[in-house]
This record gives C-alpha cells, structure tokens and sequence, in this order.
C-alpha cells in the first residue's frame, strides 16, 4: 500500500505539533489567579499568569498559524513536491512514481 504524501500534510503536522505546547500551556497547567489579603488595611489584590503564559507560547501561536495558512496554500495551489523528493518518497514508498504535476 501506497501512502500518497503530500507537502500539505507535512504542513498540516507541523501545524498540529506546534499546537501541544500551547495545549498544555492552556489544558493541562491552567490559569492561575493568586489572591493575596491585607487583613491590616482590608485591601485585596489579585493577579493572573494568563498574560506571562500567552507570553510564553506566543511564538508557538505565531508557528501553528503559519503551518496552518502554509498548508491552507499548497492545499489550494496542489503544489506538489520538487523532483529529487518525490523520487525518495517513491524509494520510501510514501509516493505514488505517477507524478502529479
């Protein structure tokens, strides 16, 4: 069996790889609110890491959408692959040797 492979879905896992980080960022540690009382004056304060974590996976944003609209392209285009990757992906058998152009 031959697994036509195609430079959108190459784009299309790069896009998904580079949304863990911000699915475990967001899913698995959560937002945090910290609350801290002044029982002296009766103020209370509260703060969020919401900012500080979109800060620190604000480059893996930027890369999922990127892949994202990368993939949208070739998509659309049908842009295929160069000739000399083509020939591995058929030795790999990851391509059909049938070249769609």
């Amino acid at each position: 069996m031959i697994f036509e492979l195609r430079p959108a879905h190459v784009a299309r896992a790069l896009a998904a790889l580079c949304a863990l980080p911000i699915l475990w960022t967001f899913a698995v540690e959560g937002i945090t609110t910290t609350t801290e009382y002044d029982y002296s004056t009766g103020e209370v304060s509260s703060s969020s890491d919401l900012g500080s974590q979109i800060g620190s996976v604000a480059i893996w944003i930027v890369l999922a959408i990127a892949c994202a609209a990368g993939a949208w392209y070739l998509e659309k285009q049908r842009i295929g692959w160069p000739p000399a990757a083509h020939e591995q992906l058929v030795k790999l058998q990851l391509a059909s040797p049938n070249r769609e152009e």
